[in-house]
């Protein structure tokens, strides 16, 4: 992908198609995914020398970006999980334990205290009846 723009791969054809839209593409961006909506949100990274708190949805049904309110802290190479209107960032680069929790009816931040190691990637599933998310560390 070019720096500062999304392209569509299209497996029926193995090409890809650069799309009209333009968004910050930051080293060790967060993605996550709402598979309802069809929307793409990405959060954090780093542009070489510093992390970045930026956040950001791509809505794939009209191909156009929002800016979102910011992080309450820096991060990159962070992971996260959607779940019932809310994007759950788990730890990364630059953090110091927390998580955060952004609410996607408020566009309000929220913070979560962490209990272990950074966390490398996650797994959204639901375990029984109790949804949740696997954080290997």
């Amino acid at each position: 992908m070019a720096q500062n723009s999304i392209e569509s791969y299209s497996f029926n054809s193995n090409s890809w198609t650069k799309l009209n839209v333009q968004i910050p593409s930051y080293i060790g961006q967060c993605v996550v995914t709402n598979e309802e909506t069809k929307m793409i949100y990405l959060f954090g990274g780093s542009n070489g020398s510093n992390f970045m708190e930026d956040a950001y949805e791509f809505d794939t049904k009209n191909c156009s970006t929002k800016k979102l309110t910011s992080m309450p802290a820096c991060r990159a190479t962070a992971t996260g999980s959607f779940y019932e209107d809310k994007i759950y960032i788990f730890a990364g680069r630059g953090s110091n334990g927390d998580n955060f929790i952004l609410d996607m009816k408020t566009n309000e931040w929220s913070e979560q205290e962490q209990n272990h190691a950074a966390s490398i990637q996650t797994l959204p599933l639901e375990l029984g009846n109790n949804p949740g998310c696997f954080i290997s560390s």
